[in-house]
């Protein structure tokens, strides 16, 4: 399998490096084979991208492009007009996007949702800059901001097992894989996003965009009516508010704070803080810890003490990121941690998806957990989690 990976831009933040680390360390636990697996090519002008995005196309089997995740709606808008394609509001896209964000305002949802048509969601775990996806006949370009703290979820339960979907499998295996490499450093020179170029699409790419439809007949050729949108509709999000809640007054009564660490799913809580008023009591913070040798276990248990003794908070707390378990029947098994210190003592759980949860619907329980956590430990001074004794910290 030949592989492209394209950047519009080549002033890169420490953070859209780390999503470019992501991916290609993604397509090497896929594929095993690191020779096989270029680096990015960034462009810093459009005219550039659109050559190089021409060429990819001449010989790749799968074509990467990227973008600064704060360009990516229009970079939507970019690749439609580049391939002659429209842009439409995805279902699967918005519905994601009202269940896991229910303030999200209108205008913004359907900014969100829009792809080009023909264009399969790569869905994020709540919705925000997803990417995309568009196959024509055996070649497949995929679209993905560059945000690292979305990235790890959009490879493994996204991008890649669309491409297993629609490429020989054989390509495709499960070992484990060697240390991400670095990505060669770009020269800074400011990025520009827009479709001023895009009229000078050749026919390679033409010919790409027609391949998305490949009409069978005349009457396949008719425009297609446009299809009814769904008005947004708040949905509830999938926890006991009222189990955080009795953890806020909790707080408030006993005049004490939490502090949490700011995680790959740390913007979960933030939904659940713009629903609860909690800012008085709970803060999210930054805090840095190298894992080492750790299990995950004991790293979110370590981290919860840091963040508590970082913050001077009377509780730090951790969510881990979401880990997932590929079983021998190629199906997954998806968990995560939790934990609560005093900088004494901690108490951790390990959360694990019933059958039918999604990735998102997981972390709302977890959340849910953690908060009945820090009530426990407010109630009692200390707390059992799943028949464990609070973990002592030397």
């Amino acid at each position: 399998m030949k592989l492209k990976f394209l950047n519009l831009g080549i002033e890169l933040t420490d953070d859209m490096r780390t999503a470019q680390e992501q991916i290609l360390a993604g397509f090497q636990r896929a594929l095993g084979d690191v020779s096989t697996i270029p680096d990015f090519i960034g462009y810093a002008t459009e005219d550039a991208f659109l050559k190089g995005f021409r060429h990819a196309l001449d010989d790749a089997d799968v074509v990467v492009v990227t973008v600064d995740p704060t360009l990516f709606r229009l970079f939507k808008q970019y690749m439609a007009d580049a391939l002659g394609l429209k842009m439409r509001s995805n279902r699967a896209l918005q519905k994601t996007l009202q269940r896991m964000n229910p303030n999200l305002s209108k205008s913004a949802l359907e900014e969100q949702a829009e792809l080009p048509v023909d264009a399969d969601a790569l869905l994020s775990e709540d919705g925000l800059k997803s990417g995309f996806a568009i196959k024509a006949n055996r070649q497949i370009l995929v679209a993905l901001p560059l945000d690292s703290l979305r990235m790890d979820y959009l490879m493994e339960d996204s991008v890649l097992p669309y491409l297993r979907d629609h490429l020989d499998a054989k390509l495709f295996f499960t070992a484990p894989a060697d240390p991400v490499r670095e990505v060669a450093p770009i020269s800074p020179v400011e990025p520009a996003v827009g479709t001023a170029t895009t009229a000078a699409v050749d026919a390679t790419m033409a010919a790409f965009a027609a391949a998305t439809a490949a009409p069978q007949n005349a009457a396949d050729e008719a425009p297609a009516a446009e299809e009814p949108q769904d008005e947004p509709q708040e949905e509830p999000l999938p926890i006991n508010l009222a189990v955080v809640g009795a953890a806020v007054d909790a707080l408030r009564d006993q005049k004490k704070t939490v502090a949490v660490a700011n995680t790959k799913t740390v913007d979960f809580l933030k939904n659940i803080m713009a629903l609860v008023p909690m800012d008085d009591v709970v803060t999210v913070v930054d805090c840095q810890r190298e894992r080492g040798e750790e299990s995950a276990e004991d790293y979110i248990v370590l981290l919860s003490r840091q963040v508590q003794q970082e913050s001077e908070a009377d509780l730090g707390a951790v969510l881990s990121k979401v880990y997932a378990k590929t079983k021998e029947d190629g199906t997954k098994d998806y968990y995560l941690y939790d934990s609560v210190s005093d900088g004494r003592s901690a108490n951790e759980a390990k959360i694990t998806a019933v059958e039918g949860d999604t990735p998102p619907e997981l972390i709302y329980r977890s959340i849910e957990v953690l908060f009945g956590m820090v009530n426990s430990r407010l109630a009692s001074g200390t707390t059992r989690t799943e028949g464990k004794q609070p973990i002592v910290l030397s």
